[in-house]
């Protein structure tokens, strides 16, 4: 009787797998991998991950990708956004230069606004909220 060989009976055994975060400096002087020895330690909140990322990003991309936690990262972000939109509004240079960028995106679709949709435009610019700070005295 002749017998079918499959792929499994010639094959060799599975190879184990490896995760794509390693870091050098093992005793014996193999790689190591990052995501376990962070498992071990204190997880990284989010004031030690934040400066984390620019001064030790090797292990802290590996304790973000151990322990994943976006909400605090994505309000952050946000308020650092909208932190500096505001700021830069707030002043007369950023409220002119916000101006001259919706007039440009009108022309470019083709749109010439009128003198009165200009004054118009001109007048809600004026109106925005400034700081106290900045506020003129009348």
């Amino acid at each position: 009787m002749v017998r079918n060989c499959t792929r499994s009976e010639t094959s060799s055994p599975p190879q184990p797998y490896i995760p794509p975060y390693r870091s050098k400096g093992a005793a014996d002087g193999s790689d190591t991998i990052d995501s376990q020895s962070a498992g071990s330690s204190r997880p990284k909140g989010l004031p030690a991950r934040a400066p984390g990322v620019v001064f030790s990003p090797r292990s802290t991309h590996a304790d973000v990708a151990a322990r994943p936690r976006a909400a605090g990262a994505l309000l952050a972000v946000i308020a650092i956004s909208a932190l500096a939109a505001l700021t830069f509004l707030s002043t007369e240079v950023g409220r002119n230069a916000a101006l001259d960028q919706q007039l440009s995106a009108m022309e470019s679709f083709g749109i010439r606004p009128t003198a009165e949709q200009l004054t118009q435009m001109e007048r809600r610019e004026s109106m925005a909220p400034t700081p106290p700070s900045r506020r003129r005295s009348s």
